[in-house]
């Protein structure tokens, strides 16, 4: 079992209901966000300080489309993280072999928000201690129960074809432009190694 305390976030001015320390990257501390309804894990820190924190990822011939951070959406570039931690403060580690991670850069209180398939093969629970009156005693705790050391994900896209981005240009108006790849990120999916 891995047991983190959730984050109160200083930009919300409440505890969101899955941000937590990953404690496997220290310099900088890397808040995360679990967010439950995302199909890709997004780096929000900008290339910079992504490629400094995971030396060895890899830039794909891929983009993604993000929608999700109000109105818009946003094309960001995909990057294979061959090897990413997970740890808590106790040092129980899960490791994710090949998490695909759209960077961008947008200024928030955390740097990585995990995707729901990073945790689909876990279990996990949130746990929230409230007295009587509604008011929290103790701070969240969000729980990771994996049932191996190590997951592997892997990723569906699909080739960017003129008929393809005749449908892209329709639901995303200007999006023609900003592709630069010859391939776009769909779905990500784990499974267990």
């Amino acid at each position: 079992m891995l047991e983190f305390p959730v984050l109160h976030l200083p930009k919300a001015h409440v505890y969101s209901v899955m941000s937590f320390v990953n404690h496997a990257y220290t310099v900088p501390k890397m808040p995360v966000l679990f967010d439950t309804g995302a199909t890709i894990s997004v780096w929000v820190g900008g290339s910079k300080s992504f490629e400094a924190t995971f030396p060895s990822a890899v830039r794909m011939d891929m983009q993604a489309i993000l929608s999700g951070f109000g109105s818009g959406y946003d094309v960001a570039d995909v990057c294979r993280i061959p090897e990413y931690h997970l740890k808590d403060s106790m040092g129980n580690t899960v490791m994710i072999k090949n998490l695909y991670v759209a960077v961008t850069k947008r200024d928030f209180s955390f740097r990585m928000i995990l995707s729901f398939p990073v945790f689909e093969k876990m279990n996990y629970q949130y746990i929230s201690y409230t007295n009587q009156g509604g008011h929290k005693q103790i701070n969240p705790l969000f729980r990771l129960y994996p049932s191996k050391s190590t997951y592997m994900m892997s990723i569906k896209y699909r080739n960017i074809t003129d008929d393809l981005l005749y449908a892209l240009e329709q639901k995303y108006p200007g999006i023609k432009k900003r592709l630069k790849c010859s391939k776009v990120l769909i779905d990500a999916y784990t499974f267990t190694q």
